[in-house]
């Protein structure tokens, strides 16, 4: 439950330098609030996707979960780009 509040505030912080940032921390938001509500409405999170692709069965997810994987992968590349860049000559 502490996760959503940390979260509106990791968003609204103002050094958004990148508009991919900002969907990484919104797909991050929603698939938390998605959990959030299933967890609120039917005290449990609904799993529904189930993937089987050549004889591997992969774990069951949902959208919300979706969300929260592609966010922290945008996020985490974003990361790992900014490190690279050399810093600018003062």
């Amino acid at each position: 439950m502490l996760a959503v509040p940390a979260l509106v505030l990791w968003l609204v912080l103002p050094k958004q330098a990148h508009s991919w940032d900002s969907a990484g921390k919104v797909l991050v938001l929603g698939g938390a609030l998605g959990n959030l509500y299933d967890r609120v409405a039917y005290e449990a999170v609904r799993d529904f996707i189930d993937v089987h692709l050549f004889g591997w069965d992969y774990p069951v997810f949902n959208v919300a979960d979706a969300a929260l994987v592609v966010g922290i992968v945008i996020l985490l590349v974003r990361s790992w780009r900014d490190r690279k860049k050399p810093e600018a000559a003062a």
